[in-house]
């Protein structure tokens, strides 16, 4: 992040993406998670896990040819999940927090040269944000609540 503030991050976290819980229809909860410094890391790794097994799809079609929908968040703060803010930085990103299924889908399209995902290989598509609101709830204890899928 390019910012100037004091308490601003000095490095982009990708998992905030996920873990910050606007109010929208297109949150793949209503639960908003209290966080806790002590076990950040551990919170942050289930609810982006939760958010990627809910929200992303990856479908075969044949031989090398995959239709992969993403969440708009991915779209929008690319630049958080890899060096380049590219698609296939957004997919190394989260990859490991993906289905084994969704994972094999995706080595069709992997260059093992690059060490990149080939863009031209697959149908790319982000979903709908909705912006309208919904109520939320507070969940009492994060790292119980949520469970690993």
């Amino acid at each position: 992040p390019k910012s100037h503030y004091l308490f601003s991050l000095a490095r982009a976290d990708f998992r905030i993406n996920f873990a910050l819980n606007p109010g929208s229809l297109s949150m793949p909860t209503s639960s908003v998670p209290l966080y806790k410094a002590e076990t950040l890391n551990e919170q942050l790794e289930r609810v982006t896990r939760k958010f990627v097994r809910s929200a992303v799809s990856v479908k075969e079609k044949g031989s090398r040819d995959v239709t992969l929908v993403l969440p708009r968040v991915c779209q929008w703060f690319c630049e958080d999940f890899g060096p380049n803010g590219s698609t296939s930085d957004v997919l190394v990103a989260i990859e490991p927090y993906m289905s084994e299924e969704k994972r094999r889908a995706l080595q069709m399209i992997w260059n093992t040269k690059k060490k990149s995902y080939e863009i031209g290989l697959f149908n790319l598509k982000f979903l709908h944000y909705n912006f309208e609101c919904r109520f939320l709830t507070l969940e009492g204890d994060h790292s119980s609540n949520i469970a690993d899928d």
